[in-house]
Order: structure tokens, then sequence, then C-alpha cells
């Protein structure tokens, strides 16, 4: 297994669509927050972040999303828990079937799912999700409209106690997130 900090552990990682890492069947009713991290640029950003009382089971289901499903267009504009408009639309109850397939065809060199938090943590997602600006993240019901400047000015209040980064160099940088 490969551990960065206690429970900080990298679950699942493909480059150029090459499987890396495969450790999920030790996260199968597993209790946590993990993040998805697309690395290109030589930059990793967070895409996504979620809380599950079976992590293994969540990724399981987000990685057949990517590989199983074909990119489609929707109807719906998909704005993040930000405020921020992406390139992609979605249709209603089905945003993971849309979300993954999409990520899947961006162009990453890398994919990684990371395991963050070694409890379902509502409050801890959110504040890892601020955290890293995770890009396709929602808190529920997203926003109807795209606000400009609505993250840089909500960021600090939404936070918490984990320090700030919207980019890492590489993913052991996770663990400087997390204060």
């Amino acid at each position: 297994m490969r551990s960065m900090n206690d429970h900080i552990t990298v679950i699942y990682s493909e480059k150029k669509e090459k499987t890396n890492i495969n450790i999920i069947d030790n996260f199968m009713k597993k209790q946590g927050v993990w993040a998805l991290y697309g690395k290109k640029n030589d930059k990793y950003i967070c895409l996504n972040v979620g809380k599950s009382m079976d992590v293994g089971s969540e990724i399981l289901y987000d990685l057949g999303c990517m590989h199983y499903l074909m990119e489609k267009d929707g109807d719906i504009p998909y704005i993040n828990q930000f405020a921020d408009e992406s390139e992609f639309k979605w249709k209603a109850g089905m945003t993971q079937e849309y979300l993954y397939p999409y990520i899947y065809s961006d162009g990453y060199d890398e994919l990684a799912f990371v395991y963050v938090h070694d409890k379902s943590d509502g409050n801890f997602e959110k504040s890892f999700a601020w955290a890293t600006h995770a890009r396709y993240w929602r808190n529920g019901k997203s926003f109807d409209n795209a606000r400009v400047g609505y993250y840089d000015k909500m960021v600090q209040k939404n936070c918490g106690a984990l320090c700030c980064l919207d980019h890492l160099d590489n993913l052991a940088d996770i663990s400087s997130i997390i204060i």
C-alpha cells in the first residue's frame, strides 16, 4: 500500500490510460473522504471530493462511469459549489454518469483517487474541497448562475483549519493541506 501520511493513501492511479496503482479492494466497506486529482502541465489539481461509508464501492462506480460510459452532452450547464461554470453540461439525476466520462476525456496525464480522511465527515469534505478548489465538487444543489469572484470572497471562511492549495507538484504534498 502506498501511504503518504497516516491515512492519506493513493487508492487508484492511472497514467495515460494505464493503471499504475489499484488497491480499491482495501477500501471496500471502509468509510472516509476521498479526493480525485488530475495531472496536467506537471501540476495536480483537485477535481472532486466525496465522503462515503463505502469509499471503495463509490470509487469503483466512478471508475465504471469513466471507463465504460461514453462522453455525451447534457442540457444543463454545470456550476460547481464555488459558482464556477464548467464547459460541460449534464442531465438532471445523472451527474456522475456525465461528469466522469467528461473528466476522463479531458486530457489528464494522470488521474488518482486519494484517501484523505478516515471518517465519512461532511465538514472535512467541505473544508478539503474549498481548500483545494475542487473543480467539480458540489455540496448538494448547484448554483443556478455562475458568480465571478465568489470563490475568492468565500474561501477563507470555508477552508476551516486546512491550508489552501489549488494545485500540487506531487501527490505527496496533500499532507501539507491537512494541518
